[in-house]
């Protein structure tokens, strides 16, 4: 069940993603662990 909702929810993710960066996104999939667990800093907008 959660496998089949996480497929679901990544496939809209990944759709919002690339309508906000107005470009294609090469990401295929992502894990559990990327997405709770790893630590993430977020880089300096003004540098885009």
């Amino acid at each position: 069940m959660i496998e089949e909702l996480w497929d679901k929810a990544f496939i809209i993710a990944k759709r919002d993603a690339q309508a906000e960066m107005a470009k294609q996104s090469t990401v295929t999939s992502v894990s559990w662990q990327a997405v709770f667990e790893d630590e993430y800093e977020l880089q300096d907008e003004t540098r885009f």
